[in-house]
């Protein structure tokens, strides 16, 4: 049976209507097939039929055929693997078995004590003996007992792991790492499941701002602000990706935007990134390890504690969750006049009262600055201020705002206005570790939540 303490993190998948939550720790992979499953002679019960993996044929569950779950019409025949299907490959020790499903919804995090008993006493033939519930979840799920679904079954896939050679326990733990795969622009990553909190569909967490989003922002988890990881993924992920949100230990946490989830993977490495084929274009120290699989897309290993270091402002998220700390006292004092908020590599926010108009800009700053009404004005790169990860600092396009009071202004180059916030809407942030005059402010917007940096005149 599958002990409460051996599942951290759940898979979130669905079955036309009826959802229900898999141990990542039995989750090897996702896959799509191309091909219609091998029917078996004299088909019983929930064997739908096998798959041929490319090493073997692996033995596919259809648990509709068990539970008297209804057809639906994503699902009409369990003997074709339709678009949008797709078998899970689960692994307990050395068997293997795969399970049709029609939707991977997530990956989640499970705190102790979410996991629940169903019933008092020990039934063989339950498959779903407990139940995943908290907070953190919009409905409870019930939880897949891999173990008992093939001892009942005793149709499995003999694994390799039992064939008597000796293996490095060091080796064998760094092969067994599990981990999820996401497509992110042109490249696959791999994600460690030990930092995963949580894989959310991007709209579901960016809301109706998500095609609106620029390079960096931060959005709204778990009451939480998180910075917003974009660089890897295509304009697209914004709407039709996917957000995985990952956190240390300590409490910084990062919300990383890809375009779509490929699979869970076990980490098999092939050896230094510098072996792929894409190896030039590829940060050697943020993606340190490839794992190649004959003909199919180099895997990069995302070294998630130096992406963390490259993102200091992850440490927002664990300010903000410290009450007693200092420069969160600030945290919730509303904005007593209106904001515009506005795109410049990054989401930033000036009061209003301090615009004293937005102009086009007709050419590029020089070293006086941009030419308005008969006088020079300094250019004030937001880049040089606010070091945000890819900035593209100088770079002026369509518009600036004219900020300041009397003779005392500046223009800062923006891409794209987004929005006034009227006063009292919005909720200041300091930043964790610095002055009280580095604030972010928090903007509800149809139902979700922007973030934009204070810009400070000091």
């Amino acid at each position: 049976m599958l002990q409460q303490e051996q599942v951290s993190h759940i898979g979130w998948v669905s079955i036309g209507g009826f959802q229900f939550a898999i141990a990542v720790e039995h989750l090897f992979r996702a896959i799509k097939p191309q091909a219609p499953l091998m029917p078996l002679p004299r088909k019983q019960g929930p064997v739908a039929g096998l798959l041929n993996t490319g090493d073997a044929s692996l033995p596919v569950v259809d648990l509709r055929l068990w539970l008297d779950l209804p057809v639906d019409t994503d699902l009409q025949e369990t003997t074709i693997a339709e678009a949008g299907t797709i078998v899970l490959h689960l692994r307990d020790g050395g068997r293997q078995i795969g399970v049709l499903v029609s939707r991977v919804n997530g990956i989640q995090a499970v705190p102790d004590g979410a996991l629940q008993r169903i019933h008092h006493h020990d039934y063989p033939e339950e498959v779903f003996d407990q139940v995943v519930q908290w907070d953190g979840l919009p409905q409870a799920l019930p939880l897949l007992e891999t173990g008992k679904l093939m001892a009942l079954l005793q149709v499995w896939l003999d694994g390799a792991d039992d064939q008597g050679q000796t293996v490095d326990v060091g080796q064998q733990q760094q092969s067994r790492r599990k981990g999820v795969v996401l497509a992110t622009g042109q490249r696959q990553v791999w994600l460690d499941a030990h930092y995963v909190r949580e894989l959310i569909p991007a709209q579901q967490i960016l809301g109706a701002q998500a095609q609106s989003l620029h390079h960096w922002s931060v959005m709204r988890w778990r009451d939480l602000p998180v910075p917003l990881v974009s660089g890897f993924a295509s304009t697209n992920a914004r709407r039709d990706g996917y957000v995985a949100i990952v956190g240390l230990e300590s409490g910084e946490t990062l919300g990383i935007l890809a375009d779509q989830l490929l699979r869970l993977s076990d980490w098999h490495s092939s050896g230094a990134q510098s072996d792929a084929a894409e190896a030039e274009d590829t940060d050697a120290q943020l993606f340190p390890e490839v794992m190649l699989n004959g003909e199919d897309p180099p895997v990069f290993l995302l070294d998630l504690p130096e992406l963390f270091r490259r993102h200091p402002e992850a440490i927002l998220a664990k300010g903000a969750a410290g009450t007693a700390s200092a420069n969160t006292q600030q945290a919730g004092r509303r904005n007593r006049v209106p904001y515009i908020i506005f795109d410049a590599d990054g989401v930033f926010a000036i009061g209003a009262d301090r615009i004293q108009e937005i102009i086009a800009v007709a050419q590029e700053p020089t070293e006086q600055g941009i030419e308005w009404r008969g006088r020079w004005i300094p250019y004030v790169p937001l880049a040089d201020w606010y070091p945000l990860p890819q900035n593209n600092s100088g770079r002026i396009e369509k518009l600036a705002i004219l900020s300041g009071s009397g003779d005392q202004l500046a223009a800062y180059g923006i891409h794209a206005l987004r929005m006034m916030v009227p006063a009292g809407r919005g909720k200041f942030h300091a930043w964790p570790g610095k002055t009280e005059q580095e604030q972010i402010l928090e903007i509800p917007a149809n139902g979700s939540y922007t973030m934009a940096t204070v810009v400070s005149w000091s």
